[in-house]
Protein backbone atom coordinates (compact mmCIF):
# COMPACT_ATOMS: atom_id res chain seq x y z
CA UNK A 1 0.00 0.00 0.00
CA UNK A 2 2.87 2.36 0.86
CA UNK A 3 4.55 1.72 -2.50
CA UNK A 4 1.32 2.42 -4.38
CA UNK A 5 0.79 5.71 -2.54
CA UNK A 6 4.38 6.87 -3.02
CA UNK A 7 4.23 6.03 -6.73
CA UNK A 8 1.42 8.58 -7.12
CA UNK A 9 2.95 11.79 -8.61
CA UNK A 10 2.89 14.72 -6.21
CA UNK A 11 1.85 17.12 -8.98
CA UNK A 12 -1.31 15.03 -9.40
CA UNK A 13 -1.78 14.37 -5.68
CA UNK A 14 -1.67 18.06 -4.69
CA UNK A 15 -4.67 19.20 -6.77
CA UNK A 16 -6.73 16.13 -5.84
CA UNK A 17 -6.22 16.58 -2.09
CA UNK A 18 -6.81 20.34 -2.38
CA UNK A 19 -10.09 19.58 -4.14
CA UNK A 20 -11.14 17.21 -1.33
CA UNK A 21 -10.23 19.70 1.39
CA UNK A 22 -11.04 23.22 0.18
CA UNK A 23 -8.25 25.59 1.02
CA UNK A 24 -10.23 28.80 1.52
CA UNK A 25 -9.33 28.54 5.22
CA UNK A 26 -6.08 27.95 7.04
CA UNK A 27 -7.38 24.66 8.50
CA UNK A 28 -8.40 23.26 5.11
CA UNK A 29 -5.05 24.15 3.59
CA UNK A 30 -3.20 22.67 6.56
CA UNK A 31 -5.13 19.39 6.37
CA UNK A 32 -4.40 19.10 2.65
CA UNK A 33 -0.67 19.68 3.23
CA UNK A 34 -0.56 17.16 6.08
CA UNK A 35 -2.20 14.49 3.91
CA UNK A 36 0.14 15.10 0.95
CA UNK A 37 3.26 15.13 3.15
CA UNK A 38 2.14 12.00 5.00
CA UNK A 39 1.60 10.10 1.76
CA UNK A 40 4.97 11.23 0.37
CA UNK A 41 6.98 10.36 3.48
CA UNK A 42 5.16 7.22 4.62
CA UNK A 43 7.06 4.58 2.64
CA UNK A 44 10.56 5.79 3.47
CA UNK A 45 9.79 6.02 7.17
CA UNK A 46 8.03 2.65 7.26
CA UNK A 47 10.79 0.79 5.43
CA UNK A 48 13.60 2.31 7.48
CA UNK A 49 11.81 1.83 10.80
CA UNK A 50 10.96 -1.78 9.93
CA UNK A 51 14.55 -2.49 8.92
CA UNK A 52 15.86 -1.00 12.15
CA UNK A 53 13.40 -2.93 14.29
CA UNK A 54 13.97 -6.30 12.64
CA UNK A 55 17.59 -6.47 11.45
CA UNK A 56 19.48 -7.32 14.63
CA UNK A 57 22.82 -8.91 15.36
CA UNK A 58 22.41 -12.70 15.50
CA UNK A 59 23.28 -13.02 19.17
CA UNK A 60 21.22 -10.06 20.40
CA UNK A 61 17.84 -11.79 20.62
CA UNK A 62 19.50 -14.91 22.03
CA UNK A 63 20.96 -12.78 24.80
CA UNK A 64 17.53 -11.32 25.55
CA UNK A 65 16.08 -14.84 25.69
CA UNK A 66 18.86 -16.03 28.03
CA UNK A 67 18.21 -13.06 30.33
CA UNK A 68 14.49 -13.92 30.25
CA UNK A 69 13.64 -10.38 29.09
CA UNK A 70 10.01 -9.58 28.39
CA UNK A 71 8.85 -8.40 24.99
CA UNK A 72 8.57 -4.85 26.32
CA UNK A 73 12.12 -4.87 27.68
CA UNK A 74 13.45 -6.38 24.43
CA UNK A 75 11.75 -3.64 22.49
CA UNK A 76 12.95 -0.78 24.71
CA UNK A 77 16.51 -2.01 25.26
CA UNK A 78 17.28 -3.66 21.92
CA UNK A 79 14.93 -3.01 19.03
CA UNK A 80 14.22 0.70 19.60
CA UNK A 81 17.87 1.78 19.99
CA UNK A 82 18.77 -0.39 16.98
CA UNK A 83 16.14 1.38 14.85
CA UNK A 84 17.15 4.96 15.71
CA UNK A 85 19.95 5.33 13.11
CA UNK A 86 17.61 4.15 10.35
CA UNK A 87 14.77 6.37 11.55
CA UNK A 88 17.03 9.42 11.62
CA UNK A 89 18.25 8.64 8.10
CA UNK A 90 14.63 8.55 6.93
CA UNK A 91 13.89 11.78 8.79
CA UNK A 92 16.79 13.55 7.09
CA UNK A 93 15.62 12.42 3.65
CA UNK A 94 11.97 13.12 4.39
CA UNK A 95 12.59 16.62 5.75
CA UNK A 96 13.32 17.81 2.21
CA UNK A 97 10.60 15.59 0.73
CA UNK A 98 8.00 17.00 3.13
CA UNK A 99 8.97 20.56 2.27
CA UNK A 100 8.68 19.80 -1.45
CA UNK A 101 5.27 18.18 -0.97
CA UNK A 102 4.03 21.13 1.06
CA UNK A 103 5.34 23.56 -1.57
CA UNK A 104 3.55 21.71 -4.40
CA UNK A 105 0.34 21.42 -2.37
CA UNK A 106 0.40 25.18 -1.69
CA UNK A 107 1.06 25.86 -5.37
CA UNK A 108 -2.18 24.12 -6.34
CA UNK A 109 -4.16 25.59 -3.46
CA UNK A 110 -6.89 28.14 -4.14
CA UNK A 111 -5.83 30.32 -1.23
CA UNK A 112 -3.66 33.30 -2.12
CA UNK A 113 -2.62 34.38 1.35
CA UNK A 114 0.08 32.17 2.89
CA UNK A 115 2.93 29.79 2.11
CA UNK A 116 6.00 29.77 -0.12
CA UNK A 117 4.15 27.81 -2.80
CA UNK A 118 1.39 30.42 -2.88
CA UNK A 119 3.88 33.26 -3.12
CA UNK A 120 5.66 31.45 -5.94
CA UNK A 121 2.33 30.96 -7.74
CA UNK A 122 1.33 34.62 -7.23
CA UNK A 123 4.57 36.07 -8.59
CA UNK A 124 5.26 33.64 -11.45
CA UNK A 125 3.41 35.69 -14.06
CA UNK A 126 4.24 39.12 -12.62
CA UNK A 127 7.87 39.01 -11.53
CA UNK A 128 9.78 35.81 -12.18
CA UNK A 129 12.82 36.92 -10.18
CA UNK A 130 10.64 36.97 -7.05
CA UNK A 131 9.43 33.47 -7.88
CA UNK A 132 13.03 32.29 -8.04
CA UNK A 133 13.62 33.94 -4.67
CA UNK A 134 10.85 31.77 -3.19
CA UNK A 135 12.42 28.67 -4.72
CA UNK A 136 15.76 29.61 -3.15
CA UNK A 137 13.99 30.18 0.19
CA UNK A 138 12.46 26.70 -0.05
CA UNK A 139 15.95 25.27 -0.65
CA UNK A 140 17.33 27.17 2.35
CA UNK A 141 14.45 25.96 4.56
CA UNK A 142 15.10 22.39 3.38
CA UNK A 143 18.78 22.68 4.31
CA UNK A 144 17.89 24.15 7.70
CA UNK A 145 15.46 21.29 8.41
CA UNK A 146 18.11 18.76 7.38
CA UNK A 147 20.68 20.37 9.68
CA UNK A 148 18.23 20.43 12.59
CA UNK A 149 17.49 16.71 12.17
CA UNK A 150 21.23 15.98 11.85
CA UNK A 151 21.93 17.90 15.08
CA UNK A 152 19.18 16.03 16.94
CA UNK A 153 20.59 12.76 15.55
CA UNK A 154 24.06 13.58 16.87
CA UNK A 155 22.59 14.28 20.32
CA UNK A 156 20.34 11.21 20.45
CA UNK A 157 22.60 8.48 19.11
CA UNK A 158 26.12 9.53 20.00
CA UNK A 159 26.73 5.93 21.11
CA UNK A 160 26.33 4.66 17.55
CA UNK A 161 29.55 3.92 15.57
CA UNK A 162 28.49 6.22 12.74
CA UNK A 163 28.53 9.17 15.15
CA UNK A 164 32.01 8.58 16.50
CA UNK A 165 34.76 10.83 15.18
CA UNK A 166 37.30 9.19 12.99
CA UNK A 167 40.74 9.10 14.55
CA UNK A 168 43.65 9.85 12.25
Amino acid sequence: ICSILVAFPVVALGPIVNHWFPSNSFAGSLIAKIIVVTILCMAGMAVNAYKGLTVLKPFAMDLMDICNASTKVSFLKLRLPNSLPNVFTALKVNSATALMGSFVCEFYSRSKTFGLGMMFNNYWDVARYQSWAYIIMAIVFGLILYLIVAAVERRCIRWHPSMRKKEK
